[in-house]
Order: C-alpha cells, then sequence, then structure tokens
C-alpha cells in the first residue's frame, strides 16, 4: 500500500540503520526504492548488491538533482502513497501503518508528517493518535504523500526548495497536512554534507534553487511548528510503549 524512497550519497551506516527499521515495522506490504547517488564509500556495493536481491536498487552514476529523483519516484511507485525518507532518519515500528491509517480515515489530507526530535514526542504509541493541522508546514527529511494530489517540482528545481513546493502547492490545492503524534521519529541533521567524504557535493547550489523558487512566485517562508517538531535533535532515542 506504500512506496518508500531512500537516497543515499556515501552514508552508508544510516542508509542501513533506516532500512532496518523498515524492516522491523509492523506494517509490511511496503515497496522499497534506494537510490545511490554514485557513493565511493567502502562497502557500498556490497551493500546494494544485497539489497537488490529484495528491493529495487538504482545505482546514478553522478549526484543526480533530489528533486528530479522525487518526480521520478511518484510516477515509477506501485503504490498510492509515497514516503520520502531522508536516509539519515530514526523510525519507529509503526511509522507506516500510522501514515496509511491517517491517509484511509482522512480523504483530504495529502500529506503525513511525523513529531520529529522533540522531548515532548518521544514515545511511539499502539493506539493511532494524530491532528490534522491548521497551522501551515513544511518539513522536508520526512513526508508522506498521496501520489493522486501530487504536484511535479519544476524541473529548474535542483535540490532545494522541492519541499517548499510540494507544501505550497498541498495548501494552493485545499489539501491538509497530518501529524502522525504516535509515530514520532529522529532526524540527524544534514548528515550527509556532514560526512567526511561529501566535503564537495556536485551539483549543489542551494541560492540558484532559492532564486528559482523564487522567480515562481513563492516567498520561501514555510518552517516548522515548534510544538512538535525542532531542526537540531534534542532527543537520542526513541520509546516503544508495550
Amino acid at each position: 500500500m506504500i512506496s518508500c524512497l531512500i537516497v543515499n550519497f556515501n552514508c552508508l551506516q544510516h542508509t542501513k540503520n533506516l532500512v532496518a527499521d523498515l524492516e522491523a515495522q509492523n506494517f509490511k506490504d511496503f515497496e522499497l526504492i534506494i537510490v545511490d547517488q554514485d557513493s565511493h564509500e567502502s562497502g557500498t556495493k556490497e551493500f546494494l548488491d544485497a539489497m537488490q536481491t529484495k528491493y529495487i536498487v538504482v545505482q546514478n552514476g553522478y549526484n543526480k538533482p533530489l528533486n528530479h529523483i522525487w518526480n521520478w519516484f511518484v510516477k515509477i511507485a506501485k503504490h498510492d502513497f509515497c514516503a520520502f525518507l531522508n536516509n539519515d532518519i530514526r523510525i519507529p515500528k509503526n511509522f507506516l501503518s500510522d501514515t496509511i491509517n491517517i491517509f484511509m480515515k482522512e480523504s483530504d489530507v495529502a500529506c503525513v508528517v511525523h513529531p520529529t526530535n522533540h522531548p515532548d514526542w518521544q514515545i511511539a504509541r499502539k493506539k493511532l493518535d494524530y491532528v490534522v493541522l491548521d497551522e501551515r508546514v513544511r518539513q522536508g527529511w520526512d513526508f508522506s504523500f498521496r501520489r493522486a494530489y501530487w504536484t511535479p517540482i519544476p524541473e529548474i528545481l535542483d535540490f532545494y526548495c522541492g519541499d517548499d513546493f510540494i507544501f505550497e502547492n498541498t495548501y494552493l490545492n485545499n489539501y491538509k497536512v497530518a501529524m502522525a503524534l504516535s509515530s514520532p521519529i529522529i532526524h540527524l541533521l544534514s548528515q550527509t554534507r556532514k560526512s567526511p567524504l561529501n566535503k564537495v557535493i556536485p551539483n549543489r547550489n542551494p541560492n540558484k534553487d532559492i532564486e528559482n523558487y523564487r522567480a515562481l512566485g513563492f516567498t520561501h517562508n514555510l518552517g516548522l511548528i515548534d510544538k512538535y517538531s525542532k531542526v537540531v535533535p534534542e532527543i537520542d532515542s526513541l520509546k516503544q510503549e508495550m
């Protein structure tokens, strides 16, 4: 019922951790697509070779623009719901089931996100709990989208502002975003950029993307809701309600 995307660029251990979290989910009917951006980290080839026996593995020969990968993912995903996952997040075992159940209950919800890095949201609970947000939000490391409501990201946006575009168009089209309170996550923050193997990231030009995004008529002002999510991790583990 849900397709998941992980993009890896010289951050092998983070990708392994997230794959392990997905394999521990209490909902097993998911598609996983792993995209590698020409990593040269030791052990990556062996890991990808092992993964392609179970999942779809795509090995790009260069650092392909992330927003273009997102558009491609929506086109080829086989399920109605698409989960866009930074590889430097950690998720509880009810992450997918909560996401799917919210979509099934709320027909006007286009996007589901999860509380992140917040000490008030550290316990994954067995009973589904969520809120359909009145506030506008943009949370780009974890968002799951209903394919039917996706607006393709313009090709002029490469690595940045794709999430801004998606959330802005959600609101412009009068759809809703829901926060899955019973399945909080941790985001370790910019691990790809922090990797010593990625001192130079090819094709990365955030200022160009922001300029092009504003040229599309947007103000680039969406952000987090502080009562649910923090940019910098304020917790280092999640607890699972027994």
